[in-house]
């Protein structure tokens, strides 16, 4: 190691110094991007580590070492985040800026790859270790593996892929900004797929060649599927479908129930037809339909490809070659439903000269709202109940008829408040522009007290939601009043 001079002493005080502002942001940033600077903990699984050098006790991060101030490693690359607060806001895995070693500074992030273990590494440099003769000897630092990366789906293009009977190769890279580690399960005959990468080094994957090397002779088409699932479980399904000897239109399911609220919904759908030779159409009004092409958008993205695996691509290579690389989207823009009732209607994808379609039923649901109970009772005391509104509606309102019964809306319950009572008497609760009602009783007794009504003499053993007397006569005989 070098030695310790004046001028690294600066040096070191400096970047300390430069991670200071960070003490006056207390909080976490309120997005989903956490900020070099944001006060996070330290993640699940970290350990703190006084790395020596070689010469020093070699004390090592499995396969990482410090040598001449530098992070190396057998079969590791490395990339730095530059100053951060603390190991917790190394979170992102960097698609760029890798290297063999990189520099030991302290109040910086780095993330590390084994390709012997295939594990990435989150590490945080707290400060140099300085020997007693002033030469830096090593650095305390803390790190944390496997790590995942940010926790976040995979974002794709497209969830449908779709092949010519020849079957083919396809390659469908992600849209997002950092590397998300995945695994790979796949459901699908004669099918391998592998992951690639479009970066320098063929570890920072981010995309999948899928690779169908089966030629379908039946005029069935063959369907299957590719799932990719992130460290942290987060899943996608990749619909795979191989055309038969003719042509076909299809999507994954023939029926969509939609909620009653205004949306969009993309639709994937397979096909071997020229997109240009496609059309659509919906009666209904409240139901626009259109066609979107996204086959060029995912060519383009496979010429990016540099390795597939850990082995790089031919430059002569054809990811296109010998199957149709479609992907085509139905766009469903659905009105809201401002009625009661349940309404359906079909969209058609049709070839233009009416050879061939395939048809898609939509139901959106109405209005509803449901209550549990149609009467509640009360005694003569005071109080309050809740009950349970079934609804997929937001902006429900209730009245009541009676001043002295009372509403408080809480979300999806209602909470119905009496006064006290003097005699017996009812309340009906309403549900503006909906049917359902709720009879409120309360009676003038509570339980336990006496009373002489129509020639019978007792005292009130129980009152339900009739608001009834169920009582006991003073000859000890029950009955109901």
């Amino acid at each position: 190691m070098k030695t310790f001079k004046w001028w690294q002493a600066i040096f070191a005080i400096c970047a300390i110094l430069s991670v200071c502002p960070a003490c006056n942001n207390d909080e976490p940033s309120m997005d989903d991007e956490i900020g070099a600077n944001d006060n996070v903990p330290d993640p699940a699984g970290t350990i703190q580590l006084s790395m020596r050098d070689q010469d020093s006790g070699d004390t090592s991060i499995d396969n990482i070492s410090i040598n001449n101030e530098n992070f190396s490693g057998w079969n590791t690359s490395f990339t730095s985040l530059g100053a951060v607060r603390g190991l917790g806001n190394v979170a992102y895995i960097p698609a760029s800026g890798w290297a063999s070693q990189v520099a030991v500074v302290p109040g910086e992030g780095y993330v590390a790859y084994d390709s012997s273990t295939e594990q990435f590494y989150r590490i945080y440099v707290l400060d140099y270790i300085v020997s007693t003769t002033g030469g830096i000897i090593g650095a305390d630092v803390k790190y944390q593996t496997p790590f995942k990366g940010k926790d976040e789906a995979i974002s794709l293009t497209t969830n449908s892929l779709s092949f010519s009977e020849y079957g083919g190769i396809q390659e469908l890279i992600f849209n997002n900004s950092s590397i998300i580690p995945f695994k790979i399960e796949v459901n699908m005959p004669n099918c391998t797929v592998s992951k690639v990468s479009t970066q320098d080094q063929p570890f920072l994957s981010n995309g999948i060649s899928i690779d169908l090397y089966n030629y379908n002779e039946s005029p069935e088409s063959i369907k299957g599927s590719i799932t990719l699932t992130t460290l942290y479980g987060k899943k996608n399904t990749i619909d795979i479908i191989q055309a038969g000897q003719g042509p076909y239109i299809g999507t994954p399911t023939d029926l969509i129930n939609v909620s009653l609220e205004e949306q969009v919904k993309y639709i994937d759908i397979t096909s071997n037809i020229p997109f240009e030779d496609l059309t659509v159409d919906c009666p209904d009004e409240w139901c626009k339909a259109e066609l979107i092409n996204n086959t060029p958008l995912l060519q383009a993205q496979s010429r990016k490809v540099k390795f597939i695996g850990d082995k790089e691509v031919s430059p002569t290579r054809s990811s296109e070659s010998g199957n149709s690389a479609s992907s085509y989207q139905l766009k469903l823009s659905i009105d809201k439903n401002e009625g009661s009732q349940t309404r359906n209607t079909k969209v058609t994808i049709r070839v233009k000269d009416k050879t061939l379609s395939h048809s898609l039923q939509i139901i959106q649901e109405g209005f509803i709202l449901e209550i549990r109970t149609n009467k509640i009772g009360f005694d003569k005391n005071a109080g309050s109940r809740t009950i349970t509104i079934n609804t997929n509606v937001n902006d429900w309102e209730a009245q009541s008829s009676a001043d002295w019964c009372t509403l408080t809306k809480i979300g999806n319950q209602i909470m119905i408040n009496v006064t006290d009572a003097t005699e017996d008497r009812t309340a009906t609760v309403t549900f503006k522009d909906f049917s359902p009602t709720i009879t409120v009783r309360q009676s003038k007794y509570a339980v336990d007290d006496t009373f002489n009504e129509n020639g019978i003499e007792g005292t009130v053993g129980y009152i339900g939601d009739e608001a009834r007397l169920i009582y006991k006569q003073v000859s000890d005989n029950n009955g109901v009043a």
